[in-house]
C-alpha cells in the first residue's frame, strides 16, 4: 500500500477580535491610541479589502492578521507625524486599496484626505468601503498624475503615497499638489 499523506490543512482564518486587540496593542507602541470601536472598523476594512482581493488584485495575497500588521500599521505609524504638522487636508497618490489615506481618514475623522487612482477597480473599491465605513471627508479621484498636468484637486497640507515612483520620480509628482509650506 502506497504511503500517502494527507493534504495539508490550512490554518484556520484569524479571529477579528484577536486581530483588533493585536492591532491596538501594535498602535499603541507607534504613538497611536485606538479606541476598540475604531479598531474593529480597521479590522472591518481589512475584512472588505480581503474580500475584494479574490477578484481584484489590492494587495498581496494574505490574511486578515497578515495585513493588519503589514498594512494597516504602516499606514498607522504616519498619523503622529501627520498630527504633529497639523496637516487637515492630506492627498494620497496612487492610492491602490486606500492605504494609507483611508487608514488615515478613519481613524482621524477631522481629516480630509483626497485619493488619486488611476485604476478603476481600485477606485471603486475605495469608494465601496468609503460609503460602508461612513467615511464622508474622503473623495477618490480617478486619475493618474503625470508631470506637469495637474488633476483638478486643491492643494494638500501633505502628500502620501507608497510604492508609486522611485523617490526623484516621486517628489516632481508630488511637490505640486501641496500647498506652499506643506510636505
Amino acid at each position: 500500500m502506497p504511503n500517502r499523506k494527507a493534504p495539508p490543512r490550512s490554518a484556520p482564518p484569524p479571529d477579528p477580535a484577536v486581530v483588533s486587540t493585536s492591532l491596538r496593542e501594535s498602535a499603541a507602541a507607534l504613538g497611536v491610541r485606538l479606541d476598540p470601536e475604531t479598531a474593529d472598523r480597521l479590522v472591518a476594512f481589512g475584512r472588505e479589502l480581503l474580500r475584494w482581493n479574490a477578484r481584484v488584485d489590492l494587495v498581496a495575497p494574505t490574511d486578515l492578521a497578515t495585513f493588519a500588521s503589514r498594512h494597516l500599521l504602516d499606514a498607522l505609524a504616519l498619523l503622529p507625524l501627520l498630527r504633529d504638522l497639523g496637516v487637515r487636508r492630506l492627498i494620497d497618490l496612487g492610492s491602490g486599496a486606500g492605504l494609507p489615506g483611508l487608514v488615515l481618514a478613519l481613524v482621524e475623522p477631522g481629516l480630509t484626505v483626497e485619493s488619486l487612482e488611476p485604476r478603476g477597480r481600485r477606485a471603486a473599491f475605495q469608494r465601496h468601503v468609503s460609503r460602508l465605513l461612513g467615511l464622508g471627508g474622503v473623495r477618490v479621484t480617478e486619475r493618474r498624475v503625470e508631470p506637469g498636468r495637474l488633476p483638478p484637486v486643491p492643494p494638500a497640507d501633505a502628500v502620501v503615497a507608497r510604492a508609486v515612483a522611485p523617490l526623484p520620480d516621486l517628489l516632481a509628482l508630488a511637490a505640486p499638489l501641496a500647498r506652499p509650506g506643506g510636505v
